[in-house]
């Protein structure tokens, strides 16, 4: 039992049938391939019944389409989907002579029909070495990302584009034999990124982003001690797992 759409194909031909349907319901309909889905107030379940003449086929084995893709295509009446993410991935040093950041994290997701917002925290560590010391950078960052999706008919994949915003403090610390005082700062960022998106479960998806930022950091002169603001441009990239709630 349930309100059902049946449509000619596949999801994306015409609609036949929009059926309330009760318990052993008989929708009478021309031999053809059909696409039936069940629409519940969190989830859309869909199938493909192939018909033929005199016979009767039956809607089963309904499969969940993904959270996300049920609320971007406005196939649900609730209005957002939350979704947890973690993520690791590697950033583009914002220093010279420091090696890539490998960072890690977590985001917090709301998925709206027409786009998605994200917050997210990650750490991030890089090393540099010379004959006289070793330098650990550390930075925490938080993100603000607004993403649009789209997805693929009859697929589990979504590709989008995003901008984000955020900023990092960063601290650096030595080891060495002489003497060298720990530093810290902030840096500020702003970049785009494109997404891949490929949902393994109705809950559960996989992601990768890659992408550009535009960063601001005070760079320190060591030959005056002055610091000046300097923009650099770092490449990231990062994977991750999505859950949906």
């Amino acid at each position: 039992p349930g309100s059902y759409v049946v449509f000619q194909d596949s999801a994306s031909g015409p609609v036949v049938a929009e059926v309330a349907a009760r318990k052993n319901t008989v929708v009478r309909l021309p031999a053809g391939t059909y696409r039936v889905r069940l629409r519940g107030r969190r989830h859309v379940k869909e199938t493909t019944v192939e018909l033929k003449h005199g016979a009767t086929g039956r809607a089963t084995q309904m499969e969940t389409l993904p959270y996300g893709q049920s609320v971007r295509k406005g196939l649900v009446p609730r209005t957002v989907v939350p979704s947890l993410s973690l993520f690791g991935g590697v950033v583009g040093p914002l220093l010279p002579d420091i090696s890539p950041i490998g960072v890690g994290g977590l985001a917090l997701q709301l998925d709206f029909e027409p786009l998605a917002v994200a917050v997210g925290v990650r750490y991030g560590q890089s090393t540099a070495q010379n004959g006289a010391l070793t330098m650990t950078q550390h930075q925490l960052g938080v993100d603000v990302s607004v993403i649009k999706v789209f997805d693929i008919p009859e697929t589990p994949v979504g590709i989008g584009i995003g901008i984000r915003g955020g900023g990092d403090q960063i601290w650096q610390t030595y080891e060495t034999s002489g003497t060298a005082t720990a530093r810290s700062q902030w840096a500020w960022r702003f970049g785009a990124f494109v997404r891949l998106e490929v949902a393994m479960h109705a809950n559960v998806g996989l992601f990768a982003d890659g992408g550009l930022d535009v960063s601001l950091v005070d760079r320190f002169d060591h030959t005056t001690g002055n610091t000046a603001l300097e923009a650099r441009i770092t490449p990231f990239g990062v994977m991750g797992i999505t859950f949906w709630f």
